[in-house]
């Protein structure tokens, strides 16, 4: 069965700065690159990912697109522009000059105004992105969840996936609001979710499938194996485990599913979303 992991990073720290990656990461505090994942993709029979940002940098896009170009499992870029900006559509037409974007993210999670998205400049940006056909990776917690809706319906033609499920409460076994704010979100056909970043929003020294599996099934009854991807959050993923484990967790997860259903979350979905091909 192909896959494609749909999520992951590689970072630069003498290149870029990144303000949540500091010495206090421990095993994330280092370069990676492409060099460092191609064995683990061909130990655990991945064929291709997708690259996502972990930066506000334009230049850290550009360099994520450059990458694309010499790592052929890299089959596309989720990347990152100011959304704010005046030129917004110049901008994204230099980034899609450079290589296979696909699709974009900013790191709402981090921004003090929880309503950040629906600030006017950043719906007039992400309906470019949309006119693009782009896809949106949202990168939120479960406070934001509740701004979805105004965000969709101003926004009628974005294509959406919610990274990480939301980052539910996974440590502390809590539902809510998670499970109130996903079940209005799968309400609209256009949103994706990603099966991603799960052991990190459990306990990492002490996490099971068990802990996880309550999330997985809500977020399955609720978007069905046709919305759900598998991402590994590679290497964000090593605070709490391997890239070995994260793959067998979700084999684990989808186990009981059609071969059709599995292949959707394995492969079909992304290349649907993202709009690439193996």
């Amino acid at each position: 069965m192909n896959k494609i992991d749909a999520h992951q990073h590689f970072w630069d720290l003498q290149q870029f700065n990144y303000p949540w990656l500091t010495p206090t990461a421990q095993v994330l505090y280092r370069n990676f690159e492409p060099a460092a994942l191609e064995p683990v993709l061909v130990d655990n029979g991945v064929q291709g990912t997708i690259l996502v940002q972990a930066t506000h940098s334009q230049a850290e896009t550009e360099w994520l697109l450059s990458l694309a170009q010499i790592a052929p499992f890299i089959k596309g870029v989720v990347g990152w522009l100011d959304f704010t900006a005046p030129d917004v559509e110049e901008k994204l037409e230099a980034l899609l000059a450079k290589g296979p974007l696909c699709g974009l993210r900013h790191q709402v999670h981090d921004e003090s105004d929880r309503a950040w998205l629906l600030q006017n400049q950043v719906v007039a940006a992400l309906n470019i992105v949309s006119s693009k056909s782009l896809t949106y990776d949202l990168l939120i917690r479960p406070v934001h969840l509740q701004y979805l809706p105004a965000l969709f319906r101003a926004v009628p033609n974005g294509r959406w996936v919610i990274d990480h499920l939301a980052k539910p409460e996974i440590k502390d076994r809590k539902l809510e609001p998670w499970l109130a704010g996903m079940q209005r979100a799968a309400q609209y056909p256009n949103v994706y979710c990603k099966l991603s970043g799960m052991i990190t929003e459990a306990n990492h020294c002490n996490w099971s499938i068990e802990n996880v599996r309550v999330y997985f099934e809500q977020v399955l009854e609720l978007f069905g194996p046709a919305r759900l991807l598998f991402g590994s959050d590679w290497p964000v993923c090593l605070l709490a485990g391997s890239y070995a484990q994260v793959n067998d967790l979700v084999m684990q997860l989808v186990s009981s599913l059609t071969e059709s259903e599995q292949v959707a979350i394995w492969s079909g979905t992304a290349c649907e979303v993202y709009q690439i091909e193996l």
